[in-house]
């Protein structure tokens, strides 16, 4: 006869699961490392770069020797050289 149509997202679906069902298989077994917890990004002011307060969005700052101080809000953010952004 003819090929059987299965829906796409029926598809992906079982897909899906499948590799779910893996993975746990994997990490029961020691072999796929565990997701590892995430820190959130701290917020820094970034010398010779644009920046914007991560509150009120203002780009004005007080520059002391450690601190950023926002003129809008007054956050103060820790002052790096440079910053790696990927």
């Amino acid at each position: 006869m003819g090929a059987r149509i299965v829906p796409l997202h029926a598809a992906l679906s079982d897909v899906s699961r499948a590799l779910q069902a893996a993975g746990q298989q994997l990490r029961a077994a020691g072999l796929f490392p565990a997701a590892e917890e995430r820190r959130p990004a701290i917020p820094v002011f970034v010398i010779g770069r644009a920046n914007r307060c991560p509150d009120c969005h203002g780009e004005a700052f007080a520059v002391g020797r450690i601190t950023a101080e926002c003129c809008g809000c007054g956050l103060p953010l820790a002052i790096v050289a440079s910053r790696r952004i990927m």
